[in-house]
């Protein structure tokens, strides 16, 4: 009775995990497929999951792939503890949390991704020494903002980037 709310429990988070990765929520509660999805989203192939199966080397693999889940939803590697540690509980949060999956590539997530915007940003702010138009930039520290509100951007990062802005209009 107990071992089938603890997997009623994982499988409910499991499913809205996977529907915040926009795939199927079905996916997330077929064992062992599941697994080879997760793997395919974080390290492009799901057949990386076999890694589970070697002993002692294992321990790594799962350990690494719980904070790389956790950083593909913006969340710290303590977060990822609590997810190899006690699943019934960290499952669920993640699914139902406010948490959002922002891909699992290392290419296209954390830091790469604020360099990203960042550069994209300044990139705008600098075109051939033209002056920024104040609606731009007041369109641009919105963007930053919600970059800001939604984790991806430090307060700091924020505070410099509106102050660099702001000074070339």
């Amino acid at each position: 009775m107990v071992s089938a709310m603890i997997y009623i429990l994982i499988a409910a988070g499991a499913w809205r995990i996977f529907e915040k990765m926009g795939r199927e929520g079905w996916e997330g509660i077929i064992p062992f497929y599941n697994l080879y999805v997760l793997f395919e989203e974080l390290y492009g192939s799901g057949w990386k999951m076999l890694l589970l199966l070697i002993p002692i080397y294992n321990i790594y693999v799962a350990v690494k792939f719980n904070i790389d889940l956790s950083h593909a939803f913006h969340l710290h590697g303590a977060y990822a503890i609590g997810l190899l540690l006690l699943p019934v509980v960290f499952y669920p949060i993640l699914g139902f949390g406010d948490a959002v999956y922002l891909d699992g590539n290392p290419d296209r997530n954390g830091d790469n991704i604020i360099k990203q915007e960042l550069n994209k940003l300044s990139s705008q702010v600098s075109r051939t020494g033209e002056k920024f138009r104040r609606d731009d930039a007041i369109e641009q520290i919105r963007k930053l903002d919600d970059l800001r509100k939604s984790g991806i951007l430090t307060d700091e990062e924020f505070q410099s980037k509106k102050a660099e802005l702001l000074s070339r209009i």
